[in-house]
Parts: structure tokens; C-alpha cells; sequence
């Protein structure tokens, strides 16, 4: 899953290189409902991420639980007519078919 501050969105990447994306509508006000600290080595999403999960059964079953705690990026945006690009630790490109790269 990534979050787009600057949309207020999450792009959540699936492994057969699909991707969907969903407004974020989680605040401070409400529960945060991840976890910092493993459960059998993996861990509940938060913030948006964890609202988005708990609320969407086909994120939730075609993500599983996170291996990693989430990382906080910096990323440059980039679009052209047929693409969305993030650049931060690799270049997301983001295809409007639906299919998502790392370049």
C-alpha cells in the first residue's frame, strides 16, 4: 500500500502487478488500529491503511497482514496521459490500465 498525501489516496499493489486506488478517509480522530508489534512475525495495517483493510474484504484477503511496520517515503510525482510515477526508493509507475511497474 502506498498513500498520496498530496491526493489523499492509497494505491494498493496487488502481486499480479494490479493495482486499485481509494480515497482516504481515515483522520486523527479515529482509531489508529495497527500494530507495532508482531503477531506470528507480521502486522496489522494503520491509519488509513488499517481503515482501508478493516473495512475492505478484498484488500484485506489480497494483502494479508504486513511483513514489515509501515515506512514513512518521500516521493516526487510525475504523470503523463497514460501514467502516474512516484519516484522514492524505486520508480512506481502506475499504468491507467490498471497495472503497476517498478522501473
Amino acid at each position: 500500500m502506498i498513500f498520496r498525501a498530496d491526493t489523499k489516496q492509497i494505491y494498493v499493489l496487488t502481486d499480479d502487478k494490479k493495482f486499485k486506488v481509494y480515497p482516504d478517509t481515515w483522520d486523527e480522530s479515529q482509531p489508529d488500529l495497527g500494530s507495532t508489534t508482531p503477531v506470528d512475525g507480521k502486522y496489522r495495517p494503520g491509519r488509513g491503511f488499517g481503515k482501508l483493510w478493516n473495512a475492505n474484504s478484498d484488500v484485506k484477503q489480497g494483502l494479508g497482514l504486513a511483513l514489515t511496520p509501515e515506512q514513512g517515503l518521500t516521493a516526487r510525482v510525475s504523470s503523463d496521459p497514460n501514467t502516474v510515477t512516484l519516484q522514492a526508493d524505486a520508480n512506481y509507475v502506475f499504468n491507467k490500465d490498471g497495472t503497476w511497474s517498478i522501473k
